[in-house]
């Protein structure tokens, strides 16, 4: 019962409280090394990830699996078995997290 109030919250929360923090911090750009994941057959193929992603992450890249919205229950080896240097080469250290976000949009 708190996993499903936790995820009441969190749509509760992009409807209202995440609106106002975009705008508060619209011209930050995240600086961490990140990989946005997606499926084909998924209903929100038809976005382009990769204009909407750049605009808000420095060093991002992107892979589309041949399956649907739940790519971690569906392809799960292709993104834990199949990316251990990219997961592990993400792990920023403590120097580096003090640089996570910086401005420059």
């Amino acid at each position: 019962m708190e996993a499903f109030h936790a995820v009441c919250e969190d749509y509760r929360a992009s409807k209202g409280i995440d609106i106002e923090h975009n705008k508060t911090d619209s011209h930050l750009k995240v600086n961490l090394p990140s990989r946005v994941i997606g499926g084909k057959q998924s209903n929100s193929s038809g976005f382009d990830y990769p204009k909407i992603w750049s605009n808000e992450i420095e060093k991002v890249s992107f892979l589309e699996l041949d399956c649907g919205y739940f790519v971690v229950k569906e392809k799960p080896m292709n993104i834990w078995g199949g990316k251990p240097m990219f997961l592990l080469s993400t792990i920023p250290s403590r120097r580096a997290m003090s640089n996570v976000l910086k401005v420059s949009k």
